[in-house]
This record gives structure tokens, sequence and C-alpha cells, in this order.
């Protein structure tokens, strides 16, 4: 992650953007306050590309190495739904909802892999937001599901090139204290959500409580947290390298829409 710095010969002001060969991130007219926001492409030589909209402002979220762009748009409607983008930023294409309706939440891609799969979260049938997966080229969407049966809400964060995926699945406490995220991977494809918590040896009292991005060497960037005192760890896990995270005092928060 990087700042780029104010385009100012464009009267841009570009943030949120993440440097892999080009850029990617927000903009808006600097002095435009009744302008809503875009997203662009910020190439090695300076060109920008714009990306376009669904029909109100745009947030990009992540850009593989052929320039293909995951997110989300807001709509006409004022709904937000992710969105792929075909190479180098070229050509929006809306990815819809697990639900096939139109809801509150509507649906945002958060990563997008080398062949065009996207996850993120999504309304889904069952009410609350899920996690999801599309197919290569953002084609299809599939519902990830929650990691335990009384599961409320999940989101997908990442995903490298042979589809594992990452992110959180969060539930309801039911009393003061209990547990309320759950960090956890995949298996190729998004098969198989598991927890991430079961591949760790872990301190007493330690917990991963999210998951933030995996790589194609299996290692995972996730945030932990502690029941009694916070603290750091450096772990490396069996088959699974867990390269760095953030322990954190636990936070009582809504379960539900785990957007972040």
């Amino acid at each position: 992650m990087k700042m780029i710095r104010p385009l100012g010969t464009r009267g841009l002001t570009l943030f949120l953007a993440t440097a892999l060969g080009v850029s990617v991130g927000l903009a808006s007219p600097a002095f435009a306050q009744n302008v809503s926001p875009t997203s662009v492409i910020v190439n090695p030589d300076g060109k920008v590309t714009y990306l376009g909209t669904l029909g109100g402002s745009t947030e990009s979220r992540a850009i593989n190495d052929s320039g293909q762009v995951a997110g989300f748009s807001y709509t006409t409607g004022g709904n937000a739904h992710a969105f792929i983008t075909g190479p180098g930023g070229m050509g929006m294409t809306d990815l819809g909802t697990l639900s096939g309706s139109i809801r509150a939440y509507g649906s945002r891609a958060h990563g997008i892999n080398d062949s065009g799969q996207a996850v993120g979260q999504s309304d889904s049938t069952m009410g609350a937001a899920h996690a999801f997966i599309t197919g290569p080229d953002g084609t299809g969407m599939t519902d990830l599901g929650t990691l335990t049966r009384d599961g409320f809400a999940s989101v997908a964060r990442g995903i490298n090139d042979s589809g594992q995926v990452v992110g959180v699945s969060t539930k309801f406490a039911t009393f003061e204290g209990e547990r309320e995220q759950y960090a956890f991977i995949t298996g190729p494809n998004g098969m198989g959500m598991t927890g991430l918590d079961s591949f760790a040896d872990l301190p007493d009292g330690a917990y991963l409580s999210d998951a933030w991005g995996i790589n194609n060497q299996g290692q995972v960037v996730a945030s932990a947290g502690l029941i009694l005192e916070p603290a750091s760890y450096a772990l490396m896990l069996a088959g699974l390298g867990l390269v760095g995270f953030m322990a954190r005092r636990k936070k009582h928060w809504q379960a539900g829409f785990a957007n972040r």
C-alpha cells in the first residue's frame, strides 16, 4: 500500500492506491465538492485510466497483473454492486448480488487473482451478507457461507491464484465475552471453509479474528486477538505461513456487515 501524490496538473487527488506494477485508487476533482469520486489506474508512465461507474461513485479495492480491477460502484438506485473490469481497467462488469434482489448492503468485491476470480461480500438468500467467490473473469457468484452453523455473516478479503480465499466469519454473541469473529481460509476455488485457528499453534487465550490476504505460497496475513491482555507474536504455521498479524484487545461489535 502506498499513497500517490496529488496529480496537480490534472486537478485530481488520489488516495487508497496500491502499487502492483500499476496503481489503482480513488480520484475526485480537487475542488469539486459535488462530484462523486471515481476510480482510476495510474500506469508506470503516469497515464491515468478512468474506470467509470455503474451510476454513482466507485471504489476500487484490488488489481491483478493484467490490470483487471475489482471493487464496488453505486448504481443509480443507490445500491453498491461489486464489479470487475477487463485487462487494463477497460470495461466495468456489474457482478450483481448473491440474493439477486435489491437490499441495503448490495455487494462489494475486495480481492482478485490473476485468472479474474473476484471475492468479497454480498447480500445473500439467507438475509445476511455472506462471502462470495466468482469464476474466472468474474463469471458467476458462489456463496461461501459461514464458518459455524450459528454464523451470521462472512466476508472474503483476499484470494490467491489457486483460488484459496481468506476472510472473516462472524456470529452473534449470546453471553458476555463470547467470541464473535473467526478468521477463515478455504481450499482451492473457495472449497472447504476452515477456521485459521486450526492451523496455528497459538498462545493460551489468543485467537485469529480476521484474515486480510493470502499469496501464492499460502502465506496469510491475519489479525489476532487475546481474550485477556493484548500482545504481539510471530507465528509460522505448518503448511501455512502466517507472516504477520496484529494482536489487539477483543472488540465487541455488531456482527453482520464485516466490511472494514
